[in-house]
């Protein structure tokens, strides 16, 4: 008997993406088919699925309260997801940083200024004594609101009185590494690795993102940082479905950037083995 699934999605992606296209082909001969649907559409009876993978939830930093509510409908209605809701909810709020560098995992030195804060931005650079920086809110995604400052930047302190009234941010010291050598993306199914792309920012930038001119492409990580990034999934309380480990490979190891558990880009297209893994992922929780 056919089995039906949903990839979520958000209004502004009502259909399945491309890379979700593949995931969908892949899972449809294994007897499963794959249905998109929004988040927030109040018509989806979420019950009639046996399982929901969340997967171009575009928006949710944007609402994150009422996406936050809509996990919660999930649980109420017994609805089983993936990445599972707790996960999900721990992954929102890029604080889980703070929690893996208490656990030993290496992250660029960070501070989270939340909205009650009155140290200037300029007064965090000094007392850090870092000469740049990436200022971003905790729960944002595709680089929104991201900007790199510099100690004497005037205008930027405008800028980050204006966001940390409307939210907790994160002050993170600059990574040259990113422009010189590239953002890796280490790709994760069932905890296990797949595949793994470089991208790279525009000559003139720092963001890797598409929307920013950046580019990504197929390439083989060292061992090393494959091991490193499958020991922060060790970490995890529960193996991920799906996960995207980005991060920097610097002379002294890997450093994370960013766990993607929620709604990350797979780079499936670049592999042709990964909508395969990925559906192999997804079935074995149909079982």
């Amino acid at each position: 008997m056919t089995q039906h699934i949903a990839f979520v999605t958000f209004r502004d992606c009502p259909k399945l993406t491309e890379d979700d296209r593949l995931a969908a082909q892949a899972l449809g001969t294994r007897g499963v088919r794959v249905s998109p649907a929004i988040w927030d559409d109040p018509v989806v009876t979420w019950r009639s699925f046996e399982l929901v993978v969340i997967r171009s939830c575009w928006d949710y930093h944007l609402r994150a309260p009422a996406f936050r509510s809509w996990l919660d409908q999930l649980d109420r209605e017994g609805v089983p997801a993936l990445n599972d809701t707790a996960t999900i909810r721990w992954n929102m709020d890029k604080r889980y940083l703070e929690e893996l560098a208490h656990r030993g995992v290496p992250v660029p030195p960070t501070e989270y200024v939340v909205p009650e804060s009155t140290e200037p931005l300029h007064g965090i650079l000094d007392r850090r004594r870092w000469t740049r920086a990436v200022v971003k809110p905790t729960i944002s995604l595709n680089g929104e609101s991201t900007w790199l400052t510099s100690i004497n930047s005037v205008e930027d302190e405008r800028t980050f009185r204006r966001h940390a009234a409307g939210g907790t941010l994160m002050v993170q010291e600059f990574q040259p590494t990113i422009m010189a050598d590239g953002e890796w993306s280490l790709l994760f199914f069932n905890g296990g690795f797949s595949h793994a792309a470089l991208k790279r920012p525009r000559s003139d930038d720092f963001r890797v993102q598409e929307r920013f001119g950046g580019t990504s492409a197929p390439a083989t990580p060292r061992p090393a940082a494959i091991a490193n990034a499958a020991a922060i999934i060790d970490l995890l309380p529960r193996v991920p479905t799906y996960a995207r480990v980005d991060g920097v490979d610097t002379v002294n190891g890997f450093v994370l950037i960013e766990l993607e558990l929620i709604e990350p880009s797979l780079f499936l297209r670049t592999a042709p083995h990964a909508p395969e893994q990925l559906a192999d992922a997804i079935v074995h929780h149909l079982r």
